[in-house]
Formats: structure tokens, C-alpha cells, sequence
């Protein structure tokens, strides 16, 4: 009969790491209304400032939508630390979740790829865009 292993189980560690490493790679994403532009001014900067300041991999924007146009902000990327994760969530928090249509989100997706492939940071200024998605 084999002997019996002492202390930690070595595979245990990997496969509890590499399933973190695996959540980390996530796709995160997280969309929230807010009554008016300006109400979604404040959060939209500090996520933005957060996200600019830490060390992860999201994307933040600001968009009017909808017949009303009313005021989004997303933010979407791989899954930040838990740190950053409730930080976002707080700073959020005043608006109503919400979920974006999935070609939206698509849309955001390539868009994201597109400006990685221009930089570590890109940080584009508003753009008057009323694209359509139907």
C-alpha cells in the first residue's frame, strides 16, 4: 500500500491556481443607467480614473441610448482583482444595472481589440457617434 503524503497536497496548490488564473481571464463586463448625463458624469470619470490607475485590462465608456437617450456607462474587459472589482461596483452603485443589447457588447469587444492593438492605454476623446445598432 503506497505510503500516505504529509504536509499540503503540491497538486492541490496548482490546480487552486490555475483555476484563479483561469477566473481572472473572464470576460467581465457591467452596465449601469443613470438618470441624466450629467448624474452619469461623476462615476463614468472616477471609473475611468480607477481603472487608468490600476494595473488591469478594462475599458470604461460613457453613451447616450435609446429612444430617451438615456446616460450608460459599461465597463468591460478581463475580470479585475477583488479590490478593484468592489471599487467599481461602489462607484456605480447610484445607477440602475442593466444589461446591453449583446451586439452591443460584441461591438465593444472588437472595438477594445482594435485600440489594444494601438497601445497598453488609448484613451480617445467624445465622439458625437449615433451609430445604430438594429
Amino acid at each position: 500500500m503506497p505510503e500516505r503524503q504529509r504536509g499540503r497536497d503540491p497538486d492541490k496548490d496548482i490546480k487552486k491556481r490555475a483555476e484563479r488564473s483561469e477566473q481572472d481571464k473572464q470576460p467581465y463586463r457591467k452596465a449601469v443607467k443613470y438618470p441624466s448625463n450629467k448624474a452619469s458624469e461623476l462615476p463614468y470619470d472616477t471609473v475611468r480614473d480607477t481603472i487608468l490607475a490600476a494595473e488591469c485590462n478594462l475599458s470604461a465608456m460613457r453613451m447616450l441610448m435609446g429612444p430617451q437617450y438615456e446616460a450608460h456607462v459599461a465597463v468591460w474587459g478581463d475580470t479585475p482583482a477583488e479590490g478593484l472589482l468592489r471599487r467599481i461596483d461602489e462607484v456605480l452603485a447610484q445607477g440602475e444595472a442593466v444589461e446591453l443589447p449583446s451586439e452591443l457588447w460584441e461591438y465593444l469587444k472588437q472595438r477594445r481589440a482594435e485600440m489594444n492593438e494601438l497601445g497598453e492605454r488609448v484613451e480617445k476623446p467624445r465622439v458625437r457617434n449615433r451609430r445604430r445598432l438594429n
